[in-house]
């Protein structure tokens, strides 16, 4: 567990949670919806 701005949040080894799948699968996801929000005008 860690502290972020007074709140406390957990805090995970993402290696050890996600497949390296899974991992590209997120990037691909965030490099999408940041080309959609640019595209659409919206700060990311």
């Amino acid at each position: 567990m860690g502290k972020v701005a007074g709140r406390f949040v957990i805090i995970l080894n993402i290696v050890k949670v996600l497949s390296v799948d899974e991992i590209a699968s997120l990037a691909s996801v965030t490099d999408n919806g940041s080309r959609l929000s640019e595209a659409a005008g919206v700060a990311a």
